[in-house]
């Protein structure tokens, strides 16, 4: 099996969270990326990475200033190059270390939520962001499979438990899975074949800060999918206007605001315009065979400057 890592991150999944500035991650990660799949050990990838991180190091800090902010701190464990200002990573050995980890980060007055892939080089991305075509047609999609699944759809008591559903049938949304359980996270960071390093990582939430589907913000990110590109552009867009009054800029998105009436009768039209852009933690109910299995909470992930902005998705 290929070498695990734990990544510790907070809330918001911004591109600050993912470690380096996007410019300067794209840079690295190509050439980091090509040593892991052409170096064959991992102490000689160690190696080669070390020496290119010192020289990265001089480069970026003394003779080009306005590539890359001095205010990084950026540091290499196991081969891996990340800004510790944002991302703690750690090597995991043995179930052990993982297991003292998950003790020395504990707080009391926060949760920890947990997501395990088998190949590092995954973008934490909720799927809907990984294809310009998906994010662009989410409402045909959403639509379409209700109508070829009715027997499965007709059952669910609001948007978040169809967005669940639709996440079980693989169909790209704009929930993140995560899980309450470190082992189940584990699993699925072992999985991968012998070539590549598995990653956990750990979500550390203030308990304040996490939500349920009775949320207003979960119903308000819930019912996005609803509507096509173009209308979620117009939300997005008076969500950034800042000469719009309160009362303004709920009616610029009263169509999104009936529509989470038609679940929530009592909800208000008192939107405040950071609601459409935030990115919270909601444990579902467990009316689902995987989540219950699983554990399983999600990431909701509202409007991202970059790809409500420009036209280009992430591969």
């Amino acid at each position: 099996m290929g070498r695990l890592y734990t990544k510790i991150l907070t809330l918001p999944l911004e591109k600050e969270a993912m470690g380096i500035k996007q410019l300067n991650y794209y840079s690295m990660f190509a050439i980091v990326y090509y040593i892991y799949r052409t170096i064959p050990t991992y102490e000689e990838r160690s190696q080669k990475t070390q020496a290119m991180f010192e020289s990265w190091k001089k480069y970026l800090y003394e003779f080009n200033e306005n590539f890359l902010s001095r205010d990084l701190d950026l540091r290499i464990s196991g081969g891996i190059i990340f800004d510790f200002n944002t991302v703690d990573l750690r090597v995991i050995r043995s179930i052990s270390n993982y297991v003292d980890l998950l003790d020395e980060i504990r707080v009391p007055e926060e949760k920890v939520f947990f997501r395990g892939h088998s190949d590092i080089s995954y973008r934490l991305l909720p799927s809907i962001f990984r294809k310009d075509e998906w994010l662009h047609n989410e409402k045909k999609m959403y639509q379409e499979l209700q109508i070829n699944c009715p027997g499965d759809f007709s059952r669910m008591k609001n948007h978040l438990e169809t967005l669940a559903e639709m996440q079980h049938y693989g169909l790209p949304t704009r929930l993140l899975d995560i899980t309450q359980n470190p082992l189940i996270a584990l699993y699925f960071a072992c999985e991968s074949r012998d070539t590549y390093s598995g990653e956990v990582i750990l979500f550390s939430i203030d308990k304040d800060n996490i939500k349920y589907p009775q949320s207003d913000t979960v119903a308000l990110l819930a019912s996005l999918p609803l509507f096509t590109n173009t209308v979620q552009r117009e939300f997005y867009l008076a969500s950034k206007d800042k000469t719009l009054k309160l009362d303004n800029f709920n009616k610029k998105i009263t169509r999104l605001v009936q529509e989470v009436r038609l679940e929530r009768p009592g909800f208000k039209d008192e939107v405040l315009p950071e609601d459409l852009r935030r990115n919270v933690v909601v444990i579902p109910s467990r009316n689902n065979r995987r989540i219950d299995r699983q554990e399983g909470a999600f990431i909701i992930c509202g409007y991202w400057k970059k790809f409500m902005e420009t036209k280009q998705g992430i591969p």
